[in-house]
Parts: C-alpha cells; structure tokens; sequence
C-alpha cells in the first residue's frame, strides 16, 4: 500500500483497516457489531478495538477507542475480550494478541485461506462458529448496513468460550478443537486427541 494510503489508514495508531485499501469503495471504518449477536455471546470485560463514542451500544464494560489514540494492540488485555478488529493487513496481529490471552470470542471474515488464519486461527483456536448467510454491520448511528463483503466466523480462543459457541443460537456450523484427555495407568499417563 502507497504511504500515503496507509497514513489515511492509520490515523497515527498502529494498525491499519480495510475500508482505507485501494478499491474498497466503504464510506467508513466504523462497522459496529449487530447487537444479536452480542447478546447471543454474554457479557465481555474489554473491547479492544471498539467503535468510537458515542456508540449506540456497548460491547463490553470497558472500551478502547482509536479515535481517542488507543491502540488496542499496544494496551494490555483483561478479563474475556470481544474483538471484533479493524479488517485488513493486521486482522492477524489481532487474533494472535486474543489467542495469547486466551479468553474471549473474535469475529472476523471467514477467509480460511489467509496467512492469519494458517498461523494465527487453525493452530490455536478451540472453536470457530462459521455463521451462516452474511452479517450486516452496523453504521455507527446504529442502522443496519449493507451486507458483508464475505461471510463471516466468530472464534473461541478457550473452551468455555468454544462452549459458548456451541449454545449461542446463532445459526452456523461449529468446528470444534479436540481438547488433549490424559489418562492414568499403573505405569504411565497417556496422551490422545479427544474425538
């Protein structure tokens, strides 16, 4: 991307968005989170990538907002994290930051073939809940957009997160991590894929 382009994208944080690349014809980078969904997933303690204030809903009990200069990859991550990231180039630093927290549900495009989903999803995610049909965001006064651009998933980078997914009602298709089971014998314990 032309220097340029990326300082327009940026806006002085450390990330970049979709909407800011060449042919994306997107008025803004504020896409909010449809609130069924929210509600579908329980309550979150931090969103570190969340929409600019004032905001017609909540996504978590505490926010960083970028237009305010916070940088949600640099600030430190508590409690269970709904990330719902800026879409682009750095899509990836985003689910690798929330899987090394490992509490907390992401929702991205479900591009599967991408480098972050190869490095950053399918080795560490314990549950993706690929949603069917495609979501349509929310402007930020709140109205419903237009629909997506690809279909989207929602990742679970811990168990009790991945069993969310699994009764949230939303409807999709749940792809879920076998946990290791160890059992104990006289002479050793045993290791294997949980199916």
């Amino acid at each position: 991307m032309p220097s340029t382009a990326k300082q327009q994208a940026t806006s002085g944080i450390g990330f970049t968005f979709e909407t800011a690349l060449p042919g994306n014809i997107a008025q803004t980078h504020t896409w909010l989170t449809p609130p069924y969904i929210l509600k579908a997933l329980g309550t979150f303690d931090l969103d570190p990538c969340a929409a600019p204030s004032p905001r017609p809903w909540n996504t978590a009990k505490e926010h960083y907002d970028f237009s305010k200069g916070q940088d949600g990859l640099a600030l430190p991550w508590s409690g269970r994290v709904w990330c719902n990231p800026p879409y682009g180039p750095d899509t990836g630093k985003w689910m690798k930051k929330l899987s090394e927290h490992g509490s907390g549900i992401g929702l991205i495009f479900a591009r599967t073939e991408t480098t972050s989903w190869q490095n950053d999803i399918w080795p560490h995610a314990k549950g993706i809940l690929f949603l069917s049909g495609r979501i349509r965001f929310c402007t930020a006064s709140g109205e419903r957009g237009g629909t997506a651009g690809s279909p989207s998933a929602l990742i679970a980078f811990s168990t009790k997160d991945a069993g969310t997914l699994a009764t949230c009602g939303l409807k999709g298709f749940l792809v879920r991590k076998a946990d290791p089971v160890v059992t104990s014998t006289d002479s050793a314990a045993t290791f294997h894929e949980n199916s």
